[in-house]
């Protein structure tokens, strides 16, 4: 991961939530999303108890639940468009974006947990638009 750099997108929202460790450069929302989905599965496989973290996780986002942290990117980031649709309409600047090293980002990365995750991604998606 030495040729990768910590960045999040200029948003709104927190940046515990968007942080991704990426390739230095130009970078799209596709890959944005496909980082962060990585992140997020890194999150549930290094968490205490990794089958119950992740089903906890999708369960507290009203998601379709699994228990296998190897698939917690794709259930709670590409399989949740209410999460996507709230990153995408919090952003700054369009895309594409270019990913310099940002000290903030790696702080995010490395405290935040995937309960604390989940806990964030629910604050800012409302009950409403998960039904």
């Amino acid at each position: 991961m030495t040729n990768k750099v910590a960045w999040a997108p200029e948003s709104s929202a927190p940046m515990e939530l968007t942080a991704v460790l990426v390739k230095a450069g130009e970078i799209t929302e596709q890959a944005w999303l496909n980082a962060l989905s990585d992140r997020v599965t890194q999150m549930a496989i290094e968490s205490d108890n990794p089958a119950q973290e992740t089903e906890q996780a999708c369960r507290y986002l009203g998601l379709p639940a699994t228990d296998n942290p190897q698939e917690a990117g794709q259930f709670l980031v590409e399989g949740n468009w209410n999460l996507q649709t709230f990153l995408t309409l919090a952003m700054e600047n369009p895309f594409p974006a270019q990913a310099t090293e940002n000290e903030a980002a790696r702080q995010a990365i490395e405290e935040t947990e995937l309960e604390s995750w989940a806990e964030l991604a629910v604050s800012q998606v409302s009950e409403s638009s998960l039904d």
